[in-house]
């Protein structure tokens, strides 16, 4: 159990699915705000189709971590609409400014927000410069890759790759920094929606 960050598939719209609602009534706010596709609706939800572990066509981590420190990294960091780029509990491929907010039920609230991946990557990126994020950072996320990669971590001895760099100071910090930026990579790559589950 817990809270997980995932890719979006058909996987999550079952009769119980709160997505299939939140999802017609972006269609909607889309087509209002003059931003189509040109498809029936202007958002994408893959097909769910079962991969070997790093694949790269999914995404999946866990929340683990108390998210304290990464708030007070944004509010230290972040200035105008970058410090608003990760309040959102719904994430799409569509480059737009601010948020969308939606009147319908998403998994951990009664209304939808919704926010541009295109919008959050660069503020993903520069908290991620800031920490000094190592080069083997995960890329494929489909399996919790981060959360095994920050939480499980020795913390015995610093490696030379790792001496000094400001992300060691605070692992569950850096986990939710390359969470983010790595959910913004996936969900423009695949053009694929992000949410909470």
């Amino acid at each position: 159990m817990g809270v997980y960050l995932v890719s979006a598939s058909t996987y999550y719209f079952d009769d119980d699915s709160c997505w299939p609602a939140v999802f017609t009534e972006l269609s909607a706010a889309l087509r209002h705000r003059g931003i189509h596709r040109g498809m029936q609706s202007p958002v994408h939800i893959p097909d769910y189709v079962r991969l070997p572990r790093g694949s790269g066509h999914e995404f999946e981590e866990k929340l683990i971590p108390p998210m304290t420190g990464f708030s007070a990294l944004c509010s230290a960091e972040l200035v105008g609409d970058d410090a608003d780029a990760f309040d959102w509990s719904l994430l799409i491929p569509i480059d737009f400014e601010g948020a969308i907010e939606l009147p319908v039920r998403s998994s951990y609230s009664n209304t939808t927000t919704v926010r541009s991946a295109q919008r959050m990557l660069p503020a993903a990126q520069r908290l991620a410069s800031l920490l000094e994020m190592p080069a083997n950072l995960p890329e494929q996320c489909d399996n919790l890759q981060l959360t095994e990669f920050f939480m499980d971590r020795d913390e015995t001895e610093p490696t030379e790759a790792t001496q000094g760099a400001r992300w060691c100071d605070d692992p569950g910090t850096a986990f939710y920094v390359a969470m983010y930026l790595r959910a913004a990579e996936h969900s423009i790559h695949l053009n694929c929606p992000m949410f909470y589950t």
